[in-house]
C-alpha cells in the first residue's frame, strides 16, 4: 500500500494544499481558489485527479465539516480550511490543512495548538491490535481537558485505500468487532477538528500506516 507511487501521491497532495495561500486575497471565492490551485499545477503539466469533491471553506463556512466550495468570498482575518485528496493507480489520498488569512486571534492560536496536540495524542496510541476507538478517545480526552471536546463533532479518522472512506473508523461505537481493530499495513487518516459556532473551524488531517509498534507517518 505504501509504495513509492503512493508516497509520491501523498507528497503531491501536500504540495497542492500548500499552494492555496499563494492565492489568498480579499474577494476571491472558494470556487475561484480551487480553480487557481488546479491551474497552478496544470501550468506544470500535472493533471490532478481528485479523489473526492474538495472542501474549501472560508470564515463561518469553516465551522461546517463537510462544506463544499461555494461562491463565498474571502475577507481579512478569516480561517481557511482546505480538505483535498488525489487518486491514481487504485489508491487515494486525503489531507486537510487550516490556514488563516490575516492576523491570528488568541482563540485561533489556542484551538490550533489544542487540535495539533490532540492529533499527536491519537497517533501515539496507534499500533497493530489496538481497538479503533482508542485513538478517538485519546484525542477527545485531550480536547476535553481544554474545554473543547463539545466542539469536536465527528470521528478522529478513517481507513483509506481503494475507497476514500473505509474501515477501520476511528470513532466511538457501542459494540466493537474484529474489523474495528487496527491491523498492520492499514492506511488511516487522523483528523481531529474543532468547530466554534459563529466563529471558525480548525481541522488538520494526516495519513499514517499501521505497524506492529506504532505507525509510519506518511504525510
Amino acid at each position: 500500500m505504501a509504495s513509492s507511487y503512493f508516497k509520491n501521491l501523498i507528497r503531491l497532495n501536500k504540495q497542492v494544499i500548500e499552494t492555496a495561500p499563494m492565492y489568498f486575497e480579499v474577494g476571491i471565492s472558494e470556487r475561484e481558489l480551487l480553480q487557481k490551485i488546479k491551474e497552478h499545477f496544470a501550468d506544470k503539466d500535472i493533471k490532478l485527479r481528485l479523489a473526492f469533491r474538495p472542501i474549501i471553506a472560508f470564515g463561518l463556512n469553516s465551522t461546517k465539516p463537510h462544506h463544499r466550495a461555494s461562491d463565498s468570498r474571502l475577507k481579512k482575518n478569516q480561517a481557511v480550511v482546505v480538505d483535498l485528496g488525489l487518486k491514481g493507480q487504485g489508491v487515494m489520498t486525503d489531507l486537510t490543512r487550516t490556514f488563516f488569512f490575516g492576523r491570528k486571534s488568541k482563540k485561533f492560536v489556542q484551538v490550533e495548538r489544542a487540535v495539533k496536540r490532540a492529533q499527536i495524542k491519537a497517533i501515539q496510541s496507534m499500533k497493530a491490535s489496538v481497538p479503533s476507538n482508542i485513538p478517538d478517545l485519546e484525542a477527545r480526552n485531550y480536547l476535553k481537558d481544554h474545554n473543547l471536546a463539545q466542539y469536536f463533532i465527528h470521528g478522529t479518522g478513517h481507513g483509506v485505500g481503494r475507497k476514500i472512506h473505509q474501515r477501520p473508523y476511528l470513532r466511538q461505537k457501542k459494540r466493537m468487532t474484529k474489523s474495528d481493530v487496527l491491523k498492520i499495513g492499514q492506511v488511516i487518516t487522523v483528523e481531529p477538528g474543532i468547530y466554534l459556532p459563529g466563529k471558525f473551524g480548525y481541522r488538520i488531517e494526516d495519513m499514517v500506516k499501521i505497524k506492529a509498534r506504532g505507525v509510519e507517518i506518511l504525510s
